[in-house]
């Protein structure tokens, strides 16, 4: 059995799968059930072709065979043993650099994400995603990588999930071009939809930064049938500025968040002022000290 997605008379061989211990009687319709389970994920979202060929004794050696067309479920389920990551590394990115890909925009973007606002012109920059090699941006391999448009937010917007997302962390890594005022903020939160139209809910607005930082936000409240989705837009009139995300995990959220923004202030010789963002609406918290960084 072979795969491949390609359609049409063009049949690019994806992978190959050996089926045993399969016997059919001549003419007679049968089934099987592979002991071995083939995944499909990476191909979900994509029309594919599966491809059956036997070696069918009937008496002249002949060679049967047909094929399928399917198309894998974008549907993602996360349970306490397993989650949803996207790290953009299984596909070719179309640049290794800032730079548009030559290809653009026919350039290969990830399976079963959906893109608002994004640009169809290789020429003009603005509001343009593509995937990037670019060490500078990535975390290892590959991200995700946008060009702010003024006049319009890019919207990235996630596989469908079958939990609700007011049960789902979102964990991924970011990185801006700079840290001025022409430099968009990057946005995560919701998308709900009624009818064509659709609302971004804001959750967090991620601090410009020129490092890869990470990120972690829940989502307590967001209703059934949400989408986790990213918006990036220039914070002014300029356009053509650039943030990139990496490492996009969504699991099941703690009971209890970890809090954020830590930060120190007023150190005097015997005290010191701690800060904080809680995330989970606590009251009690531990803080250990020591004098090394373990």
């Amino acid at each position: 059995m072979s795969i491949s997605n390609n359609g049409g008379s063009t049949f690019t061989q994806k992978g190959s799968y050996t089926v045993t211990n399969t016997t059919y009687d001549h003419g007679t319709p049968g089934t099987f059930t592979e002991s071995t389970p083939i995944s499909l994920a990476e191909y979900a979202g994509q029309t594919i072709i599966i491809r059956f060929s036997a070696n069918a004794d009937y008496g002249n050696g002949s060679i049967f065979v047909d094929d399928l067309s399917i198309t894998p479920s974008c549907t993602q389920t996360v349970t306490s043993s397993d989650y949803y990551l996207e790290n953009f590394d299984s596909y070719t990115a179309g640049s290794s650099s800032t730079s548009t890909p030559s290809n653009y925009p026919n350039d290969v973007l990830p399976n079963c994400w959906q893109f608002i606002n994004r640009s169809t012109s290789s020429t003009t920059y603005q509001g343009q995603v593509y995937l990037t090699s670019s060490s500078s941006y990535a975390s290892s391999g590959n991200c995700l990588f946008f060009r702010s448009n003024s006049s319009a937010p890019i919207y990235a917007i996630l596989p469908e999930f079958t939990n609700n997302i007011s049960d789902l962390m979102l964990s991924f890594t970011y990185r801006n071009e700079g840290t001025s005022i022409n430099n968009g903020t990057l946005l995560v939160g919701y998308i709900t939809y009624s009818g064509n139209s659709f609302v971004f809910n804001q959750v967090h607005a991620c601090e410009k930064t020129t490092t890869l930082t990470n990120v972690e936000v829940a989502f307590t409240g967001a209703p059934a049938g949400s989408y986790i989705a990213f918006k990036y837009k220039t914070d002014t009139t300029s356009s053509n500025y650039f943030v990139s995300i990496d490492n996009v995990k969504v699991e099941l959220a703690p009971s209890c968040l970890r809090p954020t923004n830590l930060s120190v202030s007023d150190i005097t010789s015997h005290s010191a002022r701690l800060s904080w963002t809680e995330n989970s609406n606590r009251t009690n918290w531990d803080i250990y000290h020591s004098t090394s960084s373990t």
